[in-house]
């Protein structure tokens, strides 16, 4: 569906706008059924119904397109983790953001974009880069929260900032493999599991 037209826009810009998103998502969507490897920017041009020049015309090559995808899903993860966190306890909403965040990892298009095709497209230092750049502020927000709130007991340093965002990426790789009739039961687990860690950090040297 084509967007309304944005103040300040020509309609040429305009135009050029909507390529621009009709390219990322049918990009989404090849990567995710596809994988990075087996998608050119054929496919991505003609899923967009657009040519390969426009697809050119927009992005340097297939590693920037990917690239682009993965910030929108992240951009969009963020958010979603943002809205979904808006209770008064600290606890609660650490809670939440923890099932979010679980739940997103295991849902497409993020699961194979971010999770799985993040690291061969553009390689593990940049996907953690990129990653990192996106989540890093948003588990640091709710270990101060927990911390002002005398939750825990340690200072929010980069330190345990970092170990917590490998702790959950490693908890939403075993529930993204887990078997799906099992994929609930592996979720609630390892959510409770972050939560007893978290709370051992309040208690006394």
């Amino acid at each position: 569906m084509q967007t309304p037209l944005t103040p300040g826009l020509t309609r040429r810009d305009q135009y050029a706008l909507q390529t621009r998103r009709d390219l990322l998502q049918s990009a989404a969507v090849c990567f995710s059924t596809q994988g990075y490897l087996a998608t050119s920017l054929t496919d991505i041009g003609r899923e967009a119904m657009v040519t390969r020049g426009a697809v050119y015309h927009h992005f340097e090559n297939k590693q920037a397109l990917f690239e682009e995808v993965m910030l929108d899903q992240l951009t969009t993860c963020v958010a979603e983790l943002r809205s979904a966190t808006t209770g008064d306890d600290p606890v609660e909403r650490a809670a939440t953001a923890l099932t979010t965040f679980l739940q997103l990892c295991t849902a497409e298009p993020f699961r194979s974009i971010v999770m799985e095709q993040g690291p061969i497209a553009l390689g593990w230092q940049r996907w953690r880069e990129l990653d990192q750049a996106n989540t890093l502020q948003v588990i640091k927000e709710h270990l101060q929260a927990l911390a002002e709130a005398g939750v825990i007991a340690v200072e929010v340093t980069d330190m345990l900032t970092q170990l917590l965002y490998a702790c959950l990426h490693e908890a939403a790789d075993l529930v993204a493999h887990a078997p799906l009739e099992q994929r609930a039961e592996t979720q609630q687990e390892a959510v409770g599991l972050v939560l007893r860690f978290l709370a051992g950090l309040g208690r006394p040297e």
